[in-house]
């Protein structure tokens, strides 16, 4: 387990303020540009000493310890293999370094788990973005590293390959036993990948959680924007389960005289051109503003005189029910999909 217990950081006017998270599996931290995640993967792998809290792994303090003497793993976004050298002999090299004793049938073991055994003997200057992650993924893991830490991996990775690294880290992921904490700002390779999520604010965590937590459940209006939710609705009840937004009457959560604020995800609301048989208790009428094609999907907004909402819907739902602009529908949401937020 690595633990990080209220840690603090003074670096010119940013700070990271009390962090407090413990990693025993695949961990992603997500955050804005400038959240403070490439400078947590500098303290807790050695390369900034903090000013205060510490750095706990398997119950050892390690918050002093240099670099060379934390047992932490780091593998970087392009990797930083040496052009000069084979692969075998950058597999080899940490080892070398390390003055441990090398087995060549041990790598050429794990090289075929990884699926480079056939580059061993090719030089680093033409080899892909996932295959020299890859490589320096198994160099790292070859020191047999107690934590491991991946600081945006894949942001070198061409898109047409990134899939198929993201599934040899989901694979990785279910037999390695070490805590892994990976760096992203992908929202779908964190979703992907990740057992919990780290969201970072400014230099605070501002929400831990499983990934449907983070993405379904945001508890903050930060979290919300910042993974895209897309429908955010300020209601007031009027009466005990029922609030109104304008002159529309919403079936949630609430208590009459109170305001709340609801997150809704687009695929959580339904369009219907009638009322029908269902749970869902929520039927707003509205009229289509927009239709988008994103190709995976189609988001179609929604708008009356008193929200505008976003519903996300298949290629298929489409067509079927041919939807047009302008035209007159049902918003259709059950009072289980509005989470509310602090």
């Amino acid at each position: 387990m690595l633990e990080i217990n209220n840690l603090s950081l003074e670096v010119g006017e940013f700070s990271l303020q009390d962090i407090n998270f413990s990693v025993t599996d695949y961990t992603v931290v997500l955050g804005p540009t400038g959240s403070g995640k490439s400078l947590l993967v500098e303290v807790i792998s050695g390369l900034r000493k903090i000013d205060s809290g510490s750095i706990i792994l398997n119950n050892e303090d390690i918050t002093n310890y240099d670099v060379n003497k934390r047992k932490i793993g780091v593998l970087l976004q392009d990797g930083a293999l040496f052009p000069h050298m084979n692969v075998m002999e950058n597999l080899k090299f940490p080892l070398k370094i390390a003055k441990r004793q090398i087995d060549t049938y041990e790598i050429e073991n794990l090289a075929d788990e990884f699926g480079i055994s056939h580059l061993l003997n090719r030089t680093c200057q033409n080899l892909s973005g996932g295959e020299k992650q890859r490589i320096a993924l198994l160099r790292t893991m070859l020191t047999k590293p107690d934590a491991l830490l991946l600081d945006e991996p894949l942001t070198a990775i061409d898109p047409s390959k990134k899939y198929q690294m993201q599934i040899f880290l989901k694979h990785f992921k279910s037999r390695s036993n070490i805590p892994v904490i990976h760096v992203t700002h992908d929202f779908e390779e964190a979703y992907f990948l990740s057992d919990h999520i780290v969201v970072l604010n400014n230099g605070n965590v501002e929400q831990i959680g499983k990934p449907k937590d983070i993405f379904r459940h945001p508890k903050s209006l930060f979290v919300a924007n910042f993974v895209q939710m897309e429908n955010i609705l300020k209601v007031k009840g009027i009466e005990e389960g029922q609030g109104i937004i304008g002159n529309s009457k919403i079936f949630c959560h609430i208590d009459k005289g109170k305001e709340k604020m609801f997150v809704i995800r687009a695929d959580e609301i339904i369009i219907a051109d009638r009322r029908f048989k269902s749970s869902a208790r929520n039927f707003i009428k509205m009229n289509i503003k927009n239709i988008y094609d994103k190709g995976n999907q189609v988001l179609v907004e929604l708008e009356n005189n008193d929200m505008f909402l976003i519903s996300a819907i298949t290629r298929y739902s489409l067509e079927r029910m041919a939807l047009k602009k302008g035209e007159e529908v049902f918003a259709v949401f059950k009072v289980n999909s509005m989470h509310s937020i602090l």
